[in-house]
């Protein structure tokens, strides 16, 4: 029997002829979503950084997307200290996929990313939202 489209984006994604059902594969990562939601990540990834000597650097920035949609308009002043590290975050690691709460810049991440063309078929996109699910109606391979 052939691969189904999973197997086929996660084979292609790990550099492998084919996957099956049990195996264990490290695919690329295409997409990586996040929203403003994410701080305590952040303070996690400095962390990791620390007494290692290397630069605390994503991987890719341009494989990256942070959307502000879930706390908007910030409603306590925690909410607003945690978009300003975000913010400053973003500008530090050089990510242009940002749409900030401003103008026609927002809306919903999972709707941002198709009409921003940051999703496509056949990419493995991870995400912070469990709803990431939803760009495999696009075809991607996609969880969070």
């Amino acid at each position: 029997m052939g691969m189904t489209m999973v197997q086929k984006i996660l084979a292609k994604a790990a550099g492998l002829p084919s996957v099956k059902v049990g195996d264990v594969v490290e695919p690329k990562v295409d997409l990586a979503m996040s929203h403003e939601n994410g701080a305590l990540v952040i303070n996690q990834f400095k962390e990791i950084y620390q007494g290692t000597g290397l630069e605390a650097k994503v991987w890719d920035p341009s494989k990256i997307a942070i959307i502000f949609d879930h706390r908007v308009p910030a409603e306590t002043p925690k909410t607003a200290t945690n978009q300003k590290k975000i913010r400053e975050f973003i500008a530090a690691q050089g990510i242009a996929k940002f749409h900030d709460i401003r103008g026609d810049e927002g809306g919903i991440c999972h709707q941002i990313l198709p009409e921003s063309g940051y999703d496509l078929p056949g990419q493995v996109i991870v995400g912070t939202d469990s709803h990431t699910t939803s760009h495999g109606a696009l075809g991607a391979f996609s969880f969070g």
